[in-house]
């Protein structure tokens, strides 16, 4: 779970006639949190044991990332995604999205 601030900012907003393409790069600011789970089943003799550990992490989280959107009408865009968490998930994310403009 993660709670954050995300900003961003494009920076082809100021080319004049530019409204099909957005360029975003962006730095969230938040809280994480992650359980982890994991189990391990023994048996000795006549004695079957299952043994379960949980560990919660959390604390504030740092991501930078970047996007790219291409607007197929004024309000429809598609376009694809890149972030970095940095403190406390430690791991990337790639992925594809559709936006809708009011």
């Amino acid at each position: 779970m993660t709670l954050r601030l995300h900003l961003a900012y494009d920076p082809l907003f100021f080319i004049r006639g530019n409204w099909r393409h957005h360029l975003r790069p962006a730095i969230g600011l938040g809280y994480s949190q992650q359980r982890y789970s994991s189990s391990m089943f023994t048996i000795n003799g006549d004695v079957q044991n299952l043994q379960i550990k949980e560990q919660i992490q959390s604390g504030f989280e740092l991501s930078l990332g970047i996007a790219y959107d291409f607007n197929i009408t004024r309000h429809w865009a598609v376009g694809a995604f890149f972030e970095e968490f940095i403190l406390e998930r430690e791991q990337d994310v790639l992925g594809l999205r559709t936006r809708y403009a009011f």
